[in-house]
């Protein structure tokens, strides 16, 4: 039995008190003479039993009544279905324990993790106070939802609202396990555990503990859902409310364990990348690092460390005992004055690496609430110099004059640009493969071209490549009308069936200006191409002429027509430079051209700026990752011709000053003399310390040896999503709200083991009431029953 006020039961000793009342009032008899003692005797002898048996029930009453009033002050505690469940042999425990990043949040050097795996310490000791078989199972969000992203690897057809087809045992950290008298010896392997670096969600657990239930229906079944209870997962959790509707019957009690006590202030690195620019050796790169503040009250005087990680310079052996296998180099902090509650910050810091190479650039905020977040990196694959593509309608390439001289101006001005001009010919002779080693493509005064060259275009700016299209003189009328028209429709053969420009070509026309306008010619948009010079205050644009520009079509159907969008107008806002998206690359139409009789542009200092981010823009759809978010399997394309097959994995340490673990990785083959090394694409393979370094965030360095036997390095970032950083809770009033029709108890898992207890518990004083009203009317007949009574006189 259990009470609200347990030292209160000791009450029930005073149910001896009337016991003790009647031997006190046995002895008090005296001896008194009476003459009719054969007639006492007479009677006494026929009514003895009758006589007993009032008096026993009498002391039995007066005795149950204080019991009963004993229980009322103590307030005794039952399940509320407690007779539904009667007839069934065990109970068992379905604890699903989120272990996602944000369960790092941490108080008083507690975290909220820590917090859950202190109440499933007390659930289980509580459960050995009771008579019936306890059964035990855990489940961690984080390991359940992997296992379901196994079992479909293309992670983009998984459906939330379908319920996933993982087997219980595969994936349970406990599974039905009967709760000993010293539980802590079955917690060991949970209570090692840690939070994981993921985004994890409960939804996957409530599937397969849902068919666990289905299967054991002479179970009575008690659901935990220990977790931190954030806005944006529980804020308006329609899946979860489904699922947890799918679960709830009469012999099923469903207990929402709050592991965290209140909210915290917390800053969040959410991003950290370079911008979209050429990425050589030598070459200053720019690292944008964002900083969002997920408190309550505004941050100031935020300080960013950051480092940059230079591997060209290393030994060409890992370092596990070092945090880096390259050379650190400590930049100076990045300083943000002031961040208002929810809004972001975003700083840049100059990083320059004198050699190709993967490469590395870390940031690192103050410690806070919650560790996860407070650092992230980014992977900067430098080379040696970005090779661009000039393609010249001119036999004598007068229209790549301007270009060559803004991308390779020589001397000390290093842009880090390798420049190679063609006819339009090349375009048609070359295969994918020369195409793929250009970052980008820049088309200059091109008449027209074969239908198998505007073929290999598709193909290289669908598979991730830049192409920019400019005109000029050496275009005819027919060409915009017949030519181009092409162009302007889908590639036959082609997997993308969308054109390679989005709109028809109505021709070149004079852009005329009106007296007393003082509207400069162009007209820029928020865009990174023009992102240096839209800060000034005047627009930078006031010195630049366009006498001529190419009109579109707009009453064509390409079916490409909403999805490009103009990076700058004309004074008569008409379009004059596009963007336009295509597959997976960028197309960047200029509807003008270098020539002098259409433009001054080339003469204004800020058709420099504008070819160098242009080309930094181009080229960065087909840069490999610089990071993604923890969990993301970790894979490495080579070609056999180049590198050996084996390879080595050195993992993120698991603590400051650990030692990261190696691990050894034969690649594949994929044919076509490539290798693929692969891990963490299927979780079954993972040892647990495997696993826990993969769910965490930091920087993977994947060794190799080349044919020629020098290592190669290339490296992974993996870092917390920053959604993970926001500390923002549901109350308890938005929670009942948003799982209206689900029958749930919310709790703290701070409130210790005595109101654990009470979760699922209902007072029985209402009960107690009456049964102790109708106890002392009987108890008041009974007393009048077996008391002596004068005979009413007539």
């Amino acid at each position: 039995m259990q009470f609200a006020y347990s030292p209160l039961a000791w009450g029930f000793l005073l149910v001896l008190v009337p016991l003790l009342i009647h031997l006190i009032n046995l002895v008090r008899h005296k001896k008194t003479p009476w003459a009719a003692m054969e007639f006492l005797l007479e009677s006494y002898r026929k009514n003895r039993r009758w006589v007993w048996l009032k008096q026993a029930l009498l002391i039995a009453s007066r005795m149950l009544a204080m019991a009963l009033l004993v229980g009322m002050l103590a307030q005794w505690l039952t399940d509320s279905k407690m007779f539904a469940w009667m007839g069934r042999s065990s109970v068992h425990h379905y604890v699903i324990l989120d272990d996602s990043a944000s369960m790092q949040d941490s108080a008083n050097n507690k975290s909220a993790y820590q917090n859950g795996l202190g109440a499933i310490a007390s659930i289980a000791s509580i459960a050995k106070q009771d008579s019936q078989s306890h059964l035990l199972s855990i489940f961690r969000a984080s390991r359940v939802q992997i296992a379901a992203r196994d079992s479909n690897p293309d992670a983009q057809l998984i459906d939330p609202s379908k319920p996933n087809d993982v087997r219980a045992d595969s994936v349970a950290d406990l599974l039905a396990q009967t709760i000993p008298s010293d539980p802590s010896s079955i917690l060991t392997k949970i209570n090692s555990t840690q939070p994981t670096g993921l985004e994890a969600s409960v939804l996957d657990c409530l599937d397969v503990v849902s068919r666990l239930i289905q299967s054991s229906e002479d179970e009575k079944s008690i659901v935990y859902i220990m977790s931190d209870y954030r806005n944006k997962d529980w804020g308006n959790p329609i899946t979860i409310r489904q699922r947890l509707q799918a679960i709830q019957s009469e012999s099923v009690e469903i207990q929402l364990i709050d592991c965290v006590e209140s909210r915290h202030e917390n800053l969040t690195i959410t991003s950290i990348e370079p911008r979209q620019e050429v990425l050589a050796a030598g070459v200053p790169t720019m690292v944008n690092v964002t900083v969002q503040n997920h408190g309550t009250t505004a941050a100031s005087n935020v300080s960013v460390r950051v480092a940059a990680v230079d591997y060209s310079a290393s030994t060409g052996e890992p370092k596990p005992s070092d945090r880096f296998s390259g050379i650190v180099t400590e930049l100076p902090p990045v300083l943000i004055e002031r961040i208002e509650p929810g809004e972001s910050a975003t700083r840049n810091v100059q990083v320059v690496f004198p050699k190709s190479g993967s490469h590395v650039v870390q940031a690192e905020l103050p410690p806070d609430s919650i560790a996860a977040d407070n650092q992230a990196s980014c992977v900067l694959d430098i080379a040696e110099g970005i090779r661009v593509l000039l393609v010249d309608g001119d036999a004598g390439g007068k229209h790549s004059y301007f270009f060559e001289s803004a991308l390779d101006p020589g001397g000390n001005a290093k842009t880090g640009l390798l420049i190679q001009r063609e006819r339009p010919e090349y375009l048609r002779d070359a295969d994918a493969v020369a195409l793929e080693n250009y970052a980008c493509i820049i088309l200059q005064s091109i008449p027209s071209l074969d239908p198998r060259a505007l073929a290999n275009l598709h193909s290289y700016v669908s598979g991730g490549g830049g192409l920019a299209l400019w005109f000029g003189d050496d275009i005819s009328m027919n060409d915009y009308l017949r030519g181009y028209s092409a162009w302007a429709k889908p590639i036959p053969g082609a997997t993308n069936s969308l054109p390679l420009i989005p709109f028809a070509l109505s021709g070149p026309v004079e852009l005329t200006k009106e007296p007393g306008d003082a509207t400069p010619d162009v007209l820029a948009q928020t865009h990174p191409i023009f992102a240096p010079l839209l800060g000034l205050s005047n627009s930078p644009f006031q010195f630049v002429r366009i006498e001529r520009y190419v009109a579109i079509d707009t009453k064509s159907e390409t079916g490409a027509e909403k999805l490009w969008k103009p990076v700058a107008s004309l004074r008569n806002r008409d379009p004059l430079m596009v963007d336009y998206p295509l597959g997976a690359g960028r197309v960047l139409i200029a509807l003008t051209s270098l020539d002098r009789r259409w433009s001054n542009w080339p003469q204004d200092p800020t058709f420099v700026v504008a070819a160098l981010k242009m080309v930094g823009y181009l080229s960065s759809f087909k840069l490999p990752e610089t990071s993604r978010p923890t969990g993301t399997a970790l894979r490495w394309d080579f070609s056999s011709q180049e590198m050996l097959p084996e390879t080595r994995l050195v993992l993120p340490a698991s603590s400051a000053r650990g030692v990261r673990a190696q691990v050894q990785i034969n690649a594949t083959d994929v044919g076509e003399n490539s290798l693929r090394a692969d891990y963490g694409s299927s979780s079954d393979t993972l040892t647990s310390d495997a696993a826990r370094a993969l769910n965490s965030s930091g920087v993977f360095e994947w060794w190799g040896t080349s044919i020629q036997g020098d290592p190669k390095v290339k490296n992974s970032a993996r870092n917390t999503p920053g959604v993970e950083g926001d500390t923002q809770r549901v109350t308890p009033t938005d929670l009942a709200r948003t799982l209206s029709g689900v029958k749930f108890n919310y709790r703290s898992a701070m409130s210790g083991i005595s109101d654990m207890t009470l979760a699922g518990l209902s007072n029985r004083n209402m009960l107690l009431l009456g049964l102790l009203v109708a106890l002392l009317m009987a108890e008041q007949w009974l007393a009048w029953s077996a008391s002596y009574h004068l005979p009413k006189r007539s």
